[in-house]
């Protein structure tokens, strides 16, 4: 029998709605994620007005600080690019952000998608 008096502990599973999240709320919902992985320097590039908006090639940059061989903490430098979509992500919107990204320092170039790649997007990324 239980104790009336102690508090009881309620666990509300929640569910993310994957298909509804494009634009900003996908952005959102990375960003805050990164944010619990312990990003830092963790940037949200929101810009202009309308769906094209210039971003550089990417909606969020972060850092994540890791050890190297000799234990010493480097930075690794990681830009994403988030492709809310209803359907598959398209071969030219992975192709424009990794141009991009090649003309920077980076050490990781993320897509993040609420849904999945296209084949001829997979099989450009193979080729890469």
């Amino acid at each position: 029998m239980s104790d009336e008096s102690e508090p009881q502990e309620w666990v509300l599973l929640a569910s993310i709605p994957f298909e509804d999240l494009k634009r900003e709320d996908l952005e959102e919902c990375v960003y805050w994620l990164l944010d619990a992985m312990g990003a830092k320097e963790l940037e949200w590039r929101k810009g202009g007005t309308g769906m094209g908006a210039a971003d550089g090639g990417r909606d969020l940059a972060a850092s994540f600080y890791v050890p190297d061989a000799d234990g010493e903490m480097t930075s690794q430098k990681w830009w994403i690019d988030c492709a809310g979509r209803s359907g598959t992500v398209e071969a030219d919107k992975v192709k424009t952000a990794v141009t991009n990204a090649q003309a920077y320092d980076l050490d990781f170039m993320v897509i993040a998608t609420n849904t999945q790649f296209s084949n001829p997007t997979r099989d450009w990324i193979e080729k890469w």
